[in-house]
């Protein structure tokens, strides 16, 4: 049987963690620049307040019911994450990753332990609840014959408050009662076009999708679709990945908490970015063939109409190399910029990328020189040991970044920033 575990309400919950006293408050965490709602707590859900929805659109009447907003802090909620898979991962075994807060593992060697537990609901019960006790973080727990019934089962813990968090898909009955009250758009792998298509063909449950036939949905949606209406009737087909696929691409951007006019100073945004990427993708001991920059306005400005404007750039050969991407940006800024523009929003994005071990050089392509990968890891090296680290001269043209004064502190993560006893 496989397992999903999943963090409930995870990025509020952290959050809550280590600030008790917000434990009966609303609360959301914003994404960058404290623009959208990325997570809510049950209060915030409970009171309507929409996952994405722009945080100045309900700040008003959010803040005037008591409510708390904090921005987003990766860096702790990372660690929170870890601590989460290890507890559960010492009761299941290896696990597969699957996001910040989600694991799907196995009950395979574990019989016996199972047995004496009960079976797979309560052992899944045990399992919640220890890791509650060890790492104070709540999670719903999901059991199924596939990764895609675990799924199901896991909608099933945190939809129905009966359930205490535990659902075990163990018989038909309960099966065919879970799959005809969940709605089709909430089963693994189907998004909204998807949604859209099936609910036209009249296919509006999981239980529909999974008496569907295979053969038909194949033609209509493809390999994939039938794959997950094969797993809704317990064949599996998904199994864990214990090793993250190789990335086809890699994306940095950041939205503005000011209207930006100045082309130096998104120039010196976007060369941070392009540092942030060739750093990665030194470290992951990979290249990138093409770059791609990209700068917008507000949807919601009302002064101008909304303007997304790209341009990509293909190297001769794939590359890491930081100077090369500076070099790029400036071309591509000046090619796509529009004056009287006020720029909410900018970002890089690499593609095209190959792992070293694989690259094959053409005919006429030229490996970089030597003195330039020793730079490169010279750079790296210093920016991993020094906070404030060795940029390119144009990272300086953009103003200071300004820690946003919803950041809760790095109570994990810092000496200064843990918390005090009196």
């Amino acid at each position: 049987m496989y397992y999903l575990l999943d963090g409930d309400n995870f990025f509020a919950s952290v959050e809550v963690l280590y600030a008790p006293h917000l434990r009966h408050k609303e609360l959301v965490v914003l994404s960058s620049a404290d623009g959208n709602v990325v997570a809510r707590s049950k209060l915030a859900k409970k009171n309507g307040v929409k996952m994405g929805v722009p945080y100045f659109q309900i700040k008003d009447e959010f803040e005037a019911r008591g409510g708390v907003a904090h921005a987003s802090n990766f860096p702790l909620y990372a660690r929170s994450s870890v601590q989460v898979a290890c507890a559960i991962e010492s009761l299941l075994g290896p696990c597969d990753r699957y996001s910040i807060d989600e694991s799907f593992g196995v009950s395979d060697g574990l019989e016996i332990t199972i047995d004496k537990h009960g079976g797979h609901e309560a052992y899944a019960r045990f399992i919640k609840n220890t890791v509650q006790q060890q790492t104070g973080i709540a999670i719903s727990v999901g059991v199924g014959a596939t990764k895609t019934l675990a799924k199901a089962a896991a909608y099933g813990a945190k939809k129905y408050p009966a359930t205490k968090g535990v659902v075990a898909i163990e018989s038909r009955e309960r099966l065919e009662k879970l799959l005809k009250l969940m709605p089709v758009g909430n089963v693994w792998g189907i998004g909204r076009k998807f949604e859209e298509k099936l609910l036209a063909m009249g296919i509006s449950t999981a239980w529909d999708l999974k008496s569907s036939d295979q053969a038909r949905m194949r033609k209509v949606f493809g390999v994939t679709l039938q794959r997950v209406i094969a797993e809704l009737n317990g064949e599996v087909c998904f199994g864990l990945e214990f090793e993250a696929p190789a990335q086809k691409q890699m994306v940095s951007s950041k939205t503005f908490t000011e209207r930006v006019m100045d082309q130096d100073i998104i120039r010196g945004h976007l060369s941070q970015h392009a540092e942030k990427l060739a750093s990665k993708l030194r470290n992951r001991k990979a290249q990138a063939k093409r770059l791609t920059i990209f700068i917008q306005n507000s949807p919601f400005d009302k002064s101008a109409p909304f303007r997304y404007l790209s341009r990509t750039a293909e190297f001769t050969t794939h590359s890491n190399d930081t100077s090369k991407f500076h070099a790029v940006i400036h071309q591509l800024l000046i090619a796509i910029w529009q004056n009287g523009l006020r720029y909410s929003k900018c970002g890089v994005m690499v593609s095209e990328l190959v792992e070293l071990k694989h690259k094959q050089l053409g005919l006429f392509d030229e490996k970089e020189p030597r003195n330039k990968v020793e730079l490169m890891n010279i750079l790296d090296k210093i920016n991993a040991k020094q906070a404030c680290g060795v940029s390119f001269a144009s990272t300086f043209l953009k103003p200071p970044a300004i820690p946003s004064a919803k950041l809760s502190p790095n109570y994990t993560g810092s000496w200064s920033e843990v918390p005090k006893v009196h």
